[in-house]
C-alpha cells in the first residue's frame, strides 16, 4: 500500500522504497527553496507594498507574505533538526503521494528521482486574476 512506512535493514532494502530520512531531506529542501522564493518576492514587492501600506487590505497581505516566508523557513528548520532523529531503517514508498503533485519536477524530487536542475528554470505563464 502506498505511503506505508516500513522498517527494513540493508539486506532487505526494497529499491522501490526510499528512506524516510531521504524523503524528509527532499521536503526540507523544497521548503527552504520556497522560503527563498517568498523572501525574494517580498524584496521585489517591498516598494510597491510600502506605497500600498495605507490600504489596510494591502498591509494585511504584506504581513501574510512575511508570515508565509517565516513559516516556510521555520518548517525547513524543523525538518533539519528532526531528520537525524529518524531511524535510518525506516522506508516508505512515496510514489503514490508524489503522483498527486501536479508539478512533475517536484513530484520527481519528492519520490527520489534525480532531477537535472535547469539554470533557466521555466516558471510557467503568469496568470493575473
Amino acid at each position: 500500500m502506498g505511503g506505508e512506512v516500513v522498517s527494513a535493514d540493508a539486506a532487505t532494502h526494497d529499491p522501490q522504497k526510499m528512506r524516510v530520512a531521504d524523503l524528509m531531506l527532499a521536503v526540507e529542501a523544497e521548503l527552504l527553496d520556497l522560503g527563498r522564493l517568498a523572501e525574494r518576492a517580498q524584496t521585489t514587492l517591498s516598494s510597491v507594498l510600502a506605497h500600498a501600506a495605507l490600504d489596510p487590505k494591502c498591509h494585511h497581505d504584506a504581513q501574510v507574505l512575511d508570515l508565509l516566508t517565516q513559516r516556510l523557513f521555520g518548517m525547513s528548520g524543523f525538518l533539519t533538526i528532526l531528520n537525524p532523529l529518524i531511524p535510518t531503517v525506516w522506508e516508505v514508498d512515496a510514489d503514490e503521494a508524489a503522483s498527486s503533485v501536479s508539478l512533475g519536477d517536484l513530484a520527481d524530487r519528492l519520490s527520489g528521482v534525480a532531477v537535472i536542475a535547469d539554470a533557466a528554470q521555466d516558471f510557467g505563464e503568469l496568470e493575473l486574476f
